[in-house]
């Protein structure tokens, strides 16, 4: 495994952080924006492990929470757990599979939204929406687009980073 530089992965969480936070506000569908930051986390977990997902999730939860207008130290909370659990599941599949990676950032996507919503709830009871109200019209979408954005930005950071075998990869 090629070792990357610390600069050039907070660099790219930082770019993405921006990009979420301005760009992406225009590309909504269904009233949802993928989330691109959790992603980054989670390729971050799936390709260089555990440890790096989880460090990685810190920070982009940190981040994250100096601009968002919810309780402070929820979205650190959450892409911590998130970055941690992928990347301890990272030797249980092939990490280089497109479908694997889909469902993965599905999967914990929606697990961070729900995760997100639902300690809202238990801290500063913010019961706007109801549980299934949300499930379906947020983070269903929202877990759906983040996934197939994933696809081609997993593909743009396997080159940025340099993982990319010679062969194609499945």
């Amino acid at each position: 495994m090629r070792k990357v530089s610390r600069f050039r992965i907070y660099l790219v969480l930082f770019f993405m952080l921006l990009l979420h936070m301005t760009i992406l506000d225009k590309f909504r569908i269904l009233g949802c924006r993928p989330d691109l930051v959790l992603a980054t986390v989670i390729f971050y977990a799936i390709f260089f492990g555990g440890r790096m997902g989880m460090e990685t999730g810190i920070v982009a939860g940190f981040l994250t929470d100096i601009f968002a207008l919810d309780l402070f130290g929820i979205n650190v909370f959450i892409f911590c757990v998130v970055g941690l659990s992928v990347g301890a599941m990272n030797t249980k599949f092939f990490k280089e599979s497109r479908v694997i990676q889909f469902l993965l950032v599905f999967f914990f996507t929606l697990l961070a939204n729900l995760a997100h919503i639902l300690l809202l709830n238990i801290f500063i009871k913010f019961a706007s929406v109801t549980f299934f109200g949300y499930l379906m019209r947020s983070a269903l979408p929202a877990s759906l687009y983040t996934a197939m954005i994933s696809i081609p930005l997993f593909m743009g950071y396997l080159n940025i980073f340099g993982l990319k075998k010679d062969e194609e990869l499945l």
